[in-house]
């Protein structure tokens, strides 16, 4: 039996005898898959851990959880909280831009910094940039798909997508990705 089926059912099994320890169960059995997701998503450790942080107060403040898919619905709570991270981050940066004069000392751009260090590294480091590089939806489904292992009937549950639409959007991702690759300086 496949280890993620039994483990849904042991969290609801756990649900069932206290709401204490079924969250016990779920934080330990998903916690490092969603921040895991969480950082192929953002590219950004510490955003990971504090968008996980919130997954999981929302799965923990969440009634009748025992009555789902646990592993699409956190997953897509998960994308959830990157897409409303990044929506507010954009209106802070629109703010910035529209008040540069303002500011005084603006903050060091932490992205540039990533990906000059990104760009010396290895092969994998190498994937992570150019996954940044794609639109959050391909992200989402390569993420979802080669660093999750979830199957397409998963990735339509957590993204909200028909199975269909999973195949095709796998397959314009991968082939955006390799453009984005053959593109880079430095390709092996």
């Amino acid at each position: 039996m496949n280890d993620k089926i039994s483990g849904d059912d042991k969290i609801k099994y756990a649900y069932t005898l206290d709401r204490g320890k079924g969250f016990e169960e779920l934080y330990n059995f998903y916690y490092s898959d969603i921040y895991y997701f969480l950082l192929n998503m953002s590219a950004d450790c510490e955003l990971a851990l504090d968008l996980t942080h919130d997954v999981f107060i929302k799965a923990y403040n969440q009634s009748g959880i025992e009555e789902f898919k646990i592993k699409a619905w956190l997953f897509r709570v998960a994308a959830n909280c990157f897409y409303e991270y990044k929506r507010s981050y954009y209106r802070r940066v629109k703010y910035y831009i529209n008040n540069i004069y303002r500011l005084i000392d603006p903050p060091e751009d932490a992205e540039i910094k990533f990906i000059e260090r990104a760009s010396e590294a290895c092969d994998k480091t190498r994937l992570r940039e150019s996954l940044k590089k794609l639109d959050e939806k391909d992200r989402l489904i390569i993420t979802l798909r080669y660093y999750n292992g979830f199957s397409y009937e998963e990735i339509a549950e957590s993204a909200g997508i028909e199975a269909g639409t999973v195949m095709s959007r796998l397959h314009r991702a991968k082939e955006r990705l390799k453009e984005v690759m053959s593109d880079e300086p430095g390709q092996r």
